[in-house]
């Protein structure tokens, strides 16, 4: 956990080392906001290349977009944890 830990941090920040997700990722923290592709491509590097759980990212999206709906979040995740 300490790992997944740090993992999530970089990716919350944006500084992966992965431009678009970076990017995507300072975007939503200065702005409150990201287009839905950039939203779908780091919702899948926080899964399928961080290896973190698809709820850190559900969680940290409604806490910061200016657009958040909790159906619409939930089930954004839910998809890219391929769970839902």
């Amino acid at each position: 956990p300490a790992e997944a830990t740090r993992r999530i941090r970089a990716w919350q920040r944006g500084v992966t080392g992965y431009p678009i997700v970076d990017a995507g990722m300072r975007e939503l923290l200065e702005t409150g906001w990201m287009c839905q592709s950039v939203r779908m491509v780091v919702a899948s590097f926080l899964v399928e290349y961080l290896r973190c759980n698809w709820v850190e990212g559900e969680k940290w999206f409604f806490e910061n977009l200016v657009d958040a709906d909790s159906a619409i979040n939930a089930m954004m995740w839910q998809n890219a944890g391929r769970s839902g």
